[in-house]
């Protein structure tokens, strides 16, 4: 997801803002789980599925929903 004209949101197997130019992971959101395969209570392998996703580029925010939550997160 686009962040202005300089960075990128990845959403991958952890969230992070990207600058372009540099290619420099400026941030990253560790907290989030699922997006990758976490050795979690119950978890059995293969199981785990990513969370849904919903951005808002206009709004510079996105959600990230699981089962039991949902996590929004807004763009500075």
């Amino acid at each position: 997801m686009g962040l202005g004209d300089t960075h990128v949101v990845l959403f991958d197997d952890v969230d992070r803002v990207i600058e372009q130019a540099s290619g420099k992971e400026v941030h990253r959101w560790d907290e989030f789980e699922g997006c990758a395969e976490h050795p979690l209570p119950g978890f059995t392998p293969g199981t785990l599925k990513p969370p849904s996703l919903a951005k808002d580029p206009l709004r510079r925010r996105f959600a990230l929903g699981w089962p039991d939550r949902i996590n929004v997160v807004q763009l500075g």
